[in-house]
């Protein structure tokens, strides 16, 4: 069974909590939870993709073990947690806002 780090990252002022599985070298894949929740949905599926992909999911700002933004607009939010998290490589999205990336890929 695969190792899952515990890790934080600043994130234009804001502590974003994060769970870590896999190669970092494998295609990354970012599993982003929806709401009301936080990463700890993904804890058992998170093993059983580690073997294939880095595994990154982070509990957006709000939310699980993340601080707690000033209002504003949370997609904003959501790419500055995925760039926090070191992912500077095209990353393959997974959540409930996948359908939207995959009409708006650019976007």
């Amino acid at each position: 069974m695969a190792d899952i780090a515990y890790r934080t990252a600043d994130v234009d002022g804001l502590t974003v909590f994060y769970r870590e599985a896999g190669a970092p070298d494998a295609p990354t894949l970012v599993l982003l939870h929806g709401f009301p929740s936080a990463s700890h949905m993904f804890r058992e599926l998170i093993p059983l993709l580690a073997d294939r992909f880095h595994i990154v999911a982070p509990d957006l700002p709000g939310f699980g073990k993340s601080d707690m933004p000033v209002p504003g607009i949370l997609s904003r939010e959501q790419a500055a947690a995925a760039r926090g998290v070191g992912q500077e490589r095209p990353v393959l999205p997974a959540g409930r806002g996948r359908s939207l990336q995959a009409r708006h890929p650019r976007r």
